[in-house]
């Protein structure tokens, strides 16, 4: 029998995940409220031990001088753990009802980021490449939101490859007509921007592909998985005007398409990226 989960922080509740998971099924309104209270829980004492890590290598980098080998990994480390926190905070804010705090931008930089910061935590089995159309569209989402969707797609799909393989990251403009949209993904005919996560991992089986949107399920099994990552990203999605599709077959790897409506508002600034851009037929990623 399952024995309820409790938090270290004070004052925490105790949640019993398997009443939860048998319990009737709720609208998907309420769902997602449970949801919420339960990852906003969690995300509080996770970012609570991030700090603690945060502290440590920041005082372990300053404590070196600054040619020593070791700063580079600290500082890799720092970034990362920074933009753990960042995420951590956008699902409290999600936990609370806090309302999405949109912005237009291009999602060109935030790929080209996701890739310096992931590309060599995936290590050298696995090869990340990422590119952008060169006249990418802009959206209108929550940065940290958006971030928190493609990181959660990026680590599953590292999590999909056994031994060596690789993970892409594309973004490009998408023009969906009424006979290609599809009710089902509530997807209205229109001008998005695609951005798909693809990997050459083992797939997924029909039935697992059916349900990977639903709350608490997860293929990992005891390895980590807590069955929640893939509902917020496609909560957080849906609230940004969009969807997620997912294309899969055993054997092949999966692809993940997010799908974020045109905006043709002007952003309040944009820089320059290094990220690829589509050269005619073929595409040129940023260097590894």
């Amino acid at each position: 029998m399952s024995q309820p989960i409790q938090t270290p922080s004070a004052g925490c509740r105790r949640v019993d995940l398997h009443s939860i998971a048998s319990a009737p099924m709720e609208p998907p309104d309420e769902r997602l409220q449970s949801l919420g209270e339960l990852a906003g829980g969690l995300a509080h004492d996770i970012n609570n031990l991030l700090t603690v890590i945060l502290n440590a290598t920041s005082l372990a980098s300053e404590s070196l001088s600054e040619g020593h080998p070791a700063r580079a990994d600290l500082d890799q480390a720092t970034l990362a753990v920074r933009s753990a926190s960042r995420l951590t905070r956008q699902l409290l804010g999600f936990s609370r009802g806090r309302p999405a705090q949109p912005a237009v931008l291009s999602a060109a930089e935030m790929i080209s980021r996701l890739q310096r910061m992931l590309g060599h935590r995936f290590g050298r089995q696995i090869r990340l490449l990422a590119g952008c159309q060169s006249d990418l569209w802009l959206v209108r989402v929550d940065p940290g939101q958006l971030e928190q969707v493609l990181m959660n797609l990026l680590l599953n799909a590292r999590h999909a490859i056994e031994g060596s393989g690789t993970i892409t990251l594309l973004a490009s403009n998408d023009r969906i007509s009424e006979s290609v949209a599809s009710p089902m993904h509530s997807t209205a005919p229109g001008e998005y921007v695609r951005i798909t996560v693809s990997d050459t991992g083992s797939g997924m089986a029909p039935e697992v592909r059916e349900r990977i949107f639903e709350p608490w399920f997860t293929t990992r099994g005891g390895a980590g998985g807590s069955g929640l990552g893939l509902t917020t990203c496609a909560a957080i999605i849906k609230r940004a005007g969009g969807t997620i599709r997912v294309e899969s077959t055993p054997g092949e790897g999966s692809r993940f398409h997010v799908l974020l409506p045109r905006c043709k508002a002007t952003p309040r600034r944009r820089r320059r990226t290094t990220t690829g851009t589509w050269k005619g037929p073929e595409l040129a990623t940023a260097a590894e």
